[in-house]
């Protein structure tokens, strides 16, 4: 693909379900684009266990029209966008052992003894789970 299609694409790939080696990791929502060039610098995507995440571009390994995917070279821990943080002085609920906070909504959410920490990061409670599932079979990203 040339470099202006790849482009092209980049700025028209809202709804394109984004993919890596490990698996599915969401839909990209949002094109974030330079405020000097207007060329796309990042994916703002949603879904599953990684919340909502921003991708730079550079992390794209193939747009693959047929399917309407986003590829990525792989998965790793990328910054949150729009989250509200959780605050850390007076937590709105109590975090026992065994247990982290959920990463939209700061909820306990029980957490397994091997969990590490980029993981524990990327967790969702029951409800933020639901309603991202709600929001992706909308969307008709949903499996």
């Amino acid at each position: 693909m040339s470099p202006f299609a790849v482009e092209y694409w980049l700025r028209h790939c809202e709804g394109f379900g984004v993919e890596a080696p490990e698996g599915r990791v969401g839909f990209v929502e949002e094109i974030e684009t330079s405020a000097e060039t207007e060329s796309p610098v990042a994916l703002l995507v949603r879904g599953g266990a990684h919340g909502r995440i921003r991708i730079p571009v550079d992390e794209i390994d193939e747009i693959a029209l047929e399917g309407e995917r986003i590829v990525l070279h792989r998965l790793r821990r990328f910054a949150p966008y729009g989250v509200r943080p959780v605050p850390r002085r007076r937590p709105r609920w109590e975090i026992e052992e065994g247990q982290v906070a959920c990463s939209q909504c700061g909820r306990p959410v029980p957490a397994g003894p091997d969990l590490d920490e980029d993981a524990a990061a990327l967790l969702l409670c029951p409800d933020c789970r639901r309603e991202l599932e709600e929001h992706e079979f909308e969307e008709g990203g949903g499996d």
